[in-house]
């Protein structure tokens, strides 16, 4: 708490570099150093550059377009499984016996789960 010689309380003065642009008091550097917007709009975000950097929607919904919806990634799936059944034929019909690919199948699984235990 500042205390004028005369023992009134002073209140912290704003300098001008304190100040980003003020429209309504909207956009104030406070003492904590962060900017209140007080229920305002942010416009004209370009772009992030870095990690730190704010984002704007346009920018947000470009990655959000990117992205697989479920209907796609169930798709993927199913081709993947598809194209695991007919490997696994492969094996079994030219390659291994069903009991070998069973054999096989129990000890990567068996493996698996005693490395994911160990990462855990």
């Amino acid at each position: 708490m500042n205390i004028d010689k005369f023992g009134h309380h002073v209140h912290k003065r704003l300098r001008f570099s304190d100040l980003l642009g003020i429209a309504d008091n909207a956009l104030l550097k406070k003492e904590n150093g962060y900017y209140d917007l007080q229920s305002s709009r942010l416009k004209g975000l370009q772009a992030p550059q870095e990690l730190s950097e704010a984002v704007n929607k346009e920018y947000v919904d470009t990655i959000i377009k990117d992205l697989c919806t479920k209907d796609e990634v169930r798709f993927i799936m199913s081709e993947v499984l598809k194209e695991t059944e007919r490997v696994m034929n492969v094996f079994i019909n030219d390659v291994y016996t069903k009991h070998e690919v069973d054999k096989i199948i129990k000890s990567v699984t068996k493996d698996e789960a005693t490395s994911s235990k160990r990462n855990s």
